[in-house]
Order: structure tokens, then C-alpha cells, then sequence
């Protein structure tokens, strides 16, 4: 859930103008058709702070201490959405996917 600041500027389009739109957009940029947004997970480097006892989930593939968020992005690289960072590093990206609304 994004706070009420971050939603003034995080939105995915919900009307057929705006679907539409970003349907152009991609076409345009790399010739997908019917693309509404690209969506990709990240992680986010944690160091210096006590994880306790299940520490070890939050080690991503490259050995390193992580936390996992999802973005989606629309042709131009704005986010459209974004599955806040509450997924331990080790977490696979079809999880987040899947746990997402």
C-alpha cells in the first residue's frame, strides 16, 4: 500500500484513454503491441542492521543481504506501481508477482 504522498504520483492508468495511450507508447518504442507496462523486480541492499535469527532469507542470489520490491514502469521509465519492499532478498520474483494484487 503506498502512502498518500507517493500516490499523488505513483499511478497505474485505469481509464481506456489512458490504457490506450500507454499501449501507444510501447508500440512505438519497441513495436509490442497490447503492452500496458513493464514489470520487473529489484533489490535493495541492507547492511548494518540486526535481522535476527532468520537473517539468512534475506541473502539474495549474490550472497549478499537484500530486500525485494516489484516496480511496473510505462514506456517512458515512470512508475506506475510499485509492491513495496517487504520481500527477504531470497524471495524469487514470480512470488512477488503472484502475492501482488
Amino acid at each position: 500500500m503506498l502512502s498518500a504522498d507517493c500516490s499523488r504520483f505513483i499511478k497505474c492508468p485505469t481509464t481506456p484513454d489512458g490504457l490506450q495511450r500507454n499501449q501507444r507508447a510501447f508500440m512505438a518504442v519497441r513495436g509490442f503491441p497490447h503492452v500496458v507496462g513493464a514489470i520487473d523486480g529489484t533489490h535493495v541492499r541492507v547492511h548494518g542492521v540486526i535481522l535476527g535469527p532468520t537473517e539468512y532469507v534475506y541473502v539474495n542470489r549474490k550472497g549478499r543481504f537484500s530486500i525485494s520490491l516489484q516496480l511496473v514502469c510505462d514506456a517512458k521509465y515512470r512508475i506506475l506501481n510499485v509492491v513495496a519492499a517487504r520481500w527477504p532478498g531470497s524471495t524469487h520474483d514470480s512470488r512477488i508477482l503472484q502475492e501482488s494484487r
